[in-house]
């Protein structure tokens, strides 16, 4: 099969499934066959038996709805490679916000270390790790997401430590800096996911009735694991802002503040523990 014809078979099986069908058929064209951008336009590559075959299959997996990250086996974040796969939430470009804000917080307060909550593929523990040059510790409670923190923090050279922790439960160490993207799907937002989306993990998503529940949980359990003066970051779901600042300034945050996305929807949302505080 040409890359050409191969490229306008993609287009059309995957017309109906994504807004984006052009950009992923070229992704997969380039995992399943190393075809380029320029091969299909100058079409001057034929594709094996052995690669069409995987291509086609890959095709009919994303027509079924699985993502395209989970067909491919990894995705880029902040400039790096993280491995995903079933189990494990993907990362997405949203999350740089809250990474892009840390590291700006980290560096005007010559922050340490850090901890990552709901860790996840490791994608923001490992960003902060890399871009400060600091130890950051990822605490994930799924089993199997905690298999490709480890080998995404292995990947990527990173000095995190990777922990097998329910968040919820209890907490440990001490730290200048948390930051945590949780699950913050409401009831009524689980009902409605994109078909793609179903097939992430639902620990990874559902926040509870509200959305609100790891916001509430881990600023009551982590908060006294700031050093004085330290900072909690958290990602929030849209039009979440108002209501986890205030679970923020409940607990005796201050400093509280919010970071649109590029979408200039507001992602992030982060505050100070005083100095004042005595952390028992």
């Amino acid at each position: 099969m040409r890359a050409l014809e191969a490229y306008q078979i993609g287009c059309e099986t995957l017309s109906t499934v994504s807004e984006c069908a052009s950009f992923e058929v070229f992704e997969l064209l380039s995992y399943c066959a190393s075809v380029s951008r320029i091969d299909v336009l100058c079409d001057t590559i034929c594709l094996n038996e052995q690669q069409t075959n995987r291509y086609l299959s890959c095709l009919d997996r994303r027509k079924n709805g699985e993502p395209l990250q989970y067909i491919i086996g990894e995705w880029s974040f902040f400039n790096r490679d993280f491995s995903v796969g079933k189990g494990v939430l993907i990362p997405r470009a949203d999350t740089e916000t809250l990474v892009e804000a840390a590291i700006l917080c980290a560096k005007q307060y010559q922050m340490k270390n850090a901890a990552d909550l709901c860790a996840g593929s490791g994608c923001i523990g490992i960003s902060l790790s890399c871009e400060l040059q600091i130890p950051v510790d990822c605490y994930e409670k799924s089993e199997e997401a905690f298999s490709y923190l480890q080998k995404n923090i292995q990947k990527n050279r990173a000095n995190c430590r990777a922990v097998l922790w329910d968040v919820c439960a209890h907490s440990t160490g001490m730290y200048d800096m948390i930051v945590s993207n949780p699950p913050y799907l409401t009831k009524s937002d689980m009902q409605t996911l994109q078909r793609e989306v179903s097939f992430e993990p639902e620990m990874a998503l559902y926040g509870e009735e509200d959305g609100l529940f790891f916001y509430r949980t881990i600023t009551e359990k982590w908060k006294s694991h700031l050093v004085p003066g330290g900072w909690l970051f958290y990602e929030i779901g849209m039009g979440q802002h108002d209501a986890v600042a205030q679970i923020l300034s409940e607990h005796g945050f201050t400093d509280i503040c919010t970071q649109k996305d590029l979408c200039g929807i507001i992602r992030v949302v982060f505050g100070r523990w005083p100095a004042a505080h005595v952390n028992n």
